[in-house]
């Protein structure tokens, strides 16, 4: 992947963006996870593109687009576990939290709980209560 990260995912980023057709739009998004999470640092300075791309796909209904919307939080959460300090924790994972459970596609469920379970060991405030 490190290799054509910095190539293909400003690709699949327009693809997200271009694209209305739930297919496309899942694969694109599914392509771009793996870009961000493979990628290497050479894909770092489009995550906040991709974030962008990402963020009204979050808003689609979930029935009807459920793997494109699944897909979208496994990519963020990609992208959270390649390197959070680059990420808005504090504004992605309230989405994500609020998407689960993954309807249809449950493949990005591994990279979901991975960031939730990095983020709550580092007693993270968007998913712990530190005032417990």
């Amino acid at each position: 992947f490190k290799p054509y990260g910095e190539t293909f995912l400003p690709i699949s980023i327009e693809m997200i963006n271009a694209h209305s057709e739930k297919s496309v739009k899942h694969n694109a998004i599914y392509c771009s996870g793996l870009l961000a999470q493979y990628g290497g640092e050479t894909t770092h300075k489009y995550f906040g593109s991709l974030t962008q791309a990402l963020s009204p796909v979050c808003s689609l209904d979930p029935v009807k687009y459920n793997t494109v919307v699944d897909n979208a939080c496994g990519a963020l959460a990609r992208m959270i576990n390649s390197n959070p300090n680059i990420m808005p924790i504090n504004d992605i994972m309230p989405i994500i939290l609020n998407l689960l459970p993954l309807r249809d596609d449950m493949e990005p469920s591994i990279a979901i709980h991975e960031a939730i379970f990095n983020l709550i060991q580092a007693n993270h405030s968007s998913v712990s209560n530190r005032n417990q």
